[in-house]
């Protein structure tokens, strides 16, 4: 019984394979990856990443290793340490450290060639995001333009094979006109063999009576 339903089931699995609409199928998805080929690099790339994510284990340290413990701490200053504390918060936005309040005026000007630094490398940041907003938009309307004509097209096959042929109704005319005509000739000749068959049986009946009375 198991064997038998494998096979069943591999026969199936072949049958839709081979079928008409997978091959439709196939044919739709093969002229789509042809126009827009880049969305199946994003994709692989994407699944790359999710693997890559995967593997990587997060080790995350525990509170006693982030927070330094107060009292194995040397005795030092209560502003000394709020300084070093603050000199490790980062900023969220340029992720550079505070300065400090006896920084020079050159220090400033760094600092300032630093965030200038920054906002450029942003910018362009900015920038390959829009070029690849646009270009996966031209995509995404050739896609869609792509899909439309599929459908479309589909769509049109369906009202063929729904929509009765006028030639074919035609054809069938002459075909219909012969067969009620042979119809009709066998009623024909139903009914004339009907009168024969009831004059055969007039005669039969004359014979026999003839008969009766040349016996008598």
């Amino acid at each position: 019984m198991l064997l038998q339903k494998e096979v069943k089931e591999s026969d199936e699995a072949e049958y839709i394979k081979t079928s008409q609409s997978m091959q439709k199928m196939i044919q739709i998805a093969e002229r789509l990856t042809n126009l827009t080929p880049e969305i199946i690099k994003c994709k692989n790339k994407k699944t790359k990443q999710k693997n890559s994510k995967k593997k990587i284990k997060k080790v995350i340290p525990s509170d006693s290793l982030l927070k330094p413990n107060r009292q194995n701490l040397p005795k030092i200053n209560e502003q000394q340490y709020q300084r070093s504390n603050q000199l490790k918060i980062k900023d969220p936005i340029t992720g550079l450290t505070p300065m400090k309040p006896e920084s020079s005026a050159y220090d400033c000007v760094m600092r300032a060639q630093e965030v200038e630094q920054l906002l450029e490398e942003q910018k362009a940041i900015n920038e390959n995001l829009k070029q690849e907003l646009e270009i996966r938009k031209e995509r995404c309307v050739k896609r869609e333009l792509e899909y439309r004509k599929i459908i479309e097209e589909l769509q049109n096959e369906i009202r063929q094979k729904a929509v009765l042929d006028t030639n074919e109704a035609k054809k069938m005319e002459v075909p219909m006109k012969y067969h009620q005509e042979i119809l009709e000739r066998v009623n024909q000749l139903q009914l004339k063999t009907s009168l024969v068959l009831i004059d055969q049986e007039k005669t039969r009946l004359r014979l026999y009576i003839k008969r009766k009375l040349i016996d008598f």
